[in-house]
């Protein structure tokens, strides 16, 4: 029988393979889609911390980022008023947002 940590880290890496995919076919989808999961799962992780249920880990969360996905996370703390407490998550997410702006304006120029 599966845990399902297992299950879950296939159905995460799934979705990544699939957001590259999208990536290389067309940027602005990707960035779209990625942005939307963010501030999905920021959403998602606002009502399980209401309901007292399964949480989203800060991990997941920064690695949304990361990927791409700053501009949802940015909106999901601000709107939903989520992680704002927390200035070592606030300082990661930044100096994830500022990575990424950093390489596509450095692969772009």
């Amino acid at each position: 029988m599966r845990s399902s940590s297992q299950s879950s880290s296939k159905v995460i890496a799934l979705c990544v393979l699939i957001l590259i995919v999208i990536f290389f076919h067309d940027p602005k989808y990707y960035y779209f889609l990625i942005n939307f999961i963010s501030f999905a799962t920021f959403f998602y992780d606002k009502q399980q911390c209401s309901n007292r249920g399964y949480r989203v880990s800060e991990s997941i969360l920064l690695g949304l980022s990361a990927l791409g996905g700053w501009i949802g996370s940015l909106l999901g703390m601000l709107l939903l008023q989520h992680k704002l407490r927390k200035l070592s998550f606030i300082g990661m997410l930044l100096v994830s947002a500022f990575a990424h702006v950093f390489v596509v304006w450095k692969v772009l120029s």
